[in-house]
C-alpha cells in the first residue's frame, strides 16, 4: 500500500506510510494467516489511522483561523456521519455474504475509509502549509 502524491503538473514519487509498513508487516507475519489474524491487523491498523487523522485534524486547527476552521469543523461533522453510515452498510453487505473472509474484507473497507480521510487531512495541512 502507497500513498499516491497529488501534484500539480510534477513527478513526485510514492511514499509508503509508516502505519502501511507496519499493517504489510502485521500481515505477513504467520501468526496473522488466519481470519482471526487478519482481522486484527486491520483493526490495529484502523485504530493508527484513526490517531493520525486525530493528529491531522489537531494540525489543521492550529493552522486555521477561526472562519477557515469553522469551514472544517462543519465538513468533518459530515464525514464522521458518512463514515458511520458507510460503516453501517459495509457490515450490511459483507457480513450477510457466505464465508469468514468477508469479514477481513469488511475490516480492510473500515481501515481504509480512516486512512483516506486522514490523509485528505494530510494534504490540506501540507498545502496550507507551503506559505
Amino acid at each position: 500500500m502507497s500513498t499516491p502524491l497529488f501534484s500539480l503538473g510534477q513527478e513526485q514519487e510514492e511514499v509508503t506510510h509508516p502505519i502501511d509498513v507496519s499493517l504489510e508487516r502485521c500481515l505477513s507475519a504467520d501468526s496473522n494467516f488466519t481470519i482471526q489474524g487478519m482481522m486484527g491487523c486491520y483493526y490495529e491498523a484502523r485504530q493508527s489511522w484513526d490517531l493520525e487523522l486525530n493528529l491531522q485534524y489537531t494540525e489543521l486547527r492550529n493552522l486555521l483561523d477561526s472562519a477557515s476552521f469553522s469551514n472544517l469543523q462543519k465538513a468533518q461533522r459530515s464525514w464522521l456521519s458518512f463514515r458511520d453510515k458507510e460503516f453501517d452498510y459495509i457490515n450490511y453487505l459483507y457480513y450477510q455474504k457466505n464465508g469468514s473472509m468477508w469479514r477481513v474484507v469488511a475490516s480492510e473497507r473500515r481501515m481504509d475509509i480512516i486512512r483516506t480521510r486522514a490523509l485528505e487531512l494530510k494534504s490540506y495541512y501540507d498545502l496550507l502549509d507551503e506559505k
